[in-house]
């Protein structure tokens, strides 16, 4: 009998299989709907129920989201919502969950029970959907808010942080874990996925990430830089992200730290955003945060500090969008200027990046 967890317990799986000492861990499998066997009521009772409340798929007394290829395929099983998938979807579009109990493995085996669990790029596409069913049709918000909720998933699997299972939105998520997707992992599946809802906001997703990020206010920030106007951002020219400079030797002979690796970073520019999150306020952080400033400064680079507060509110973010500008401005002139100018007089393109900034920082 195989499970195939979907929707909402998808995404809770993920962030199950993130946390310290976590009871499950999710790996890859080529499996596809044709391969699935489908048991009964009954079965699903006697044999599943328990190990996925074990595992904190699905909580007591509770139901649990459940993917079938087709409506011949759907069983109507207890306490279990079904999803019938009515795309196109590729190899690997079901991962593998694996229990890290040995005796509930062993158990599951015995009984024939095979759990899988919605891809994380799939979990991509049913953000963007849900947001799209609660959403007026033509309205600004069915523009910007299924994107934003799906590129805030797709930045939280491909980065180095993950949302609380059980309380995303409140809870602080935990930090400096390994990324669980890859850029071109989402964009290559997406291109041979036909006919899911959500799966143009998933795409515009796909081309807006950069793997490694470390927080949502840091996925916020950098999707208000580089999308455009209409999407909710500046449409800047894209800095790289989380990837490690390498200075000549000389220069690295001045460095305090024996490898720099700056949240963004525009060559063309000599410019160097940092996200300071709330360790940065410690006094070991702001120690930490001295020794860097130090490095770009020998390395002749502008660094600018990034907080929180400048992704809380659009005139908090425009002002610090200004600072950014008059960096740019020194090699780009005055051309530059005129058009933030023109972005932030819009009264249109001030409200499409209130839904982004909002959207990407409430998505749970």
């Amino acid at each position: 009998m195989d499970i195939i967890i979907a929707g909402s317990d998808a995404i809770r799986t993920y962030r199950i299989a993130r946390q310290i000492d976590a009871p499950l861990r999710v790996e890859p499998t080529t499996e596809e709907p044709s391969d699935f066997s489908y048991g009964t009521s009954a079965r699903f009772r006697s044999t599943v129920l328990s190990p996925l409340e074990t595992l904190g798929i699905m909580a007591p007394e509770c139901t649990v989201h459940l993917r079938f290829p087709s409506l011949e395929a759907r069983k109507r099983l207890v306490r279990t919502h079904c999803h019938v998938c009515r795309a196109t979807l590729p190899k690997g579009s079901c991962w593998r969950i694996v229990p890290e109990s040995r005796a509930l493995a062993k158990e599951l085996l015995a009984n024939g029970v095979r759990l899988f669990v919605d891809s994380p790029q799939l979990c991509v596409v049913h953000a963007a959907a849900q947001a799209q069913k609660s959403c007026s049709p033509g309205s600004l918000t069915k523009r910007i808010v299924p994107m934003a909720r799906s590129i805030a998933l797709a930045s939280e699997l491909a980065g180095t942080f993950s949302l609380d299972p059980t309380d995303p939105r409140k809870s602080r998520p935990t930090y400096n874990i390994e990324s669980l997707l890859g850029e071109s992992d989402l964009r290559d599946f997406l291109e041979r996925v036909r006919g899911a809802d959500g799966l143009k906001a998933a795409r515009i997703a796909g081309e807006t990430i950069v793997g490694g990020q470390g927080s949502p206010a840091e996925v916020a920030l950098y999707a208000g830089m580089v999308l455009r106007p209409k999407l909710g951002g500046f449409h800047l020219e894209k800095p790289t992200a989380n990837r490690a400079l390498d200075p000549n030797s000389q220069l690295r002979e001045l460095l305090k730290h024996d490898r720099i690796t700056p949240d963004f970073y525009w060559e063309r520019y000599g410019l160097v955003i940092e996200y300071d999150g709330g360790d940065h306020f410690s006094v070991a952080g702001a120690r930490e945060d001295r020794r860097r400033v130090f490095d770009y400064q020998n390395l002749q680079l502008v660094v600018l500090p990034a907080l929180a507060e400048d992704m809380r509110s659009v005139d908090a973010f425009d002002s610090f969008i200004r600072s950014v500008e008059r960096v740019m401005e020194r090699t780009d002139g005055l051309k530059l200027r005129r058009r933030i100018n023109k972005i932030i007089a819009d009264k249109e393109a001030r409200l499409c990046r209130s839904l982004l900034l909002s959207g990407i920082q409430t998505a749970g």
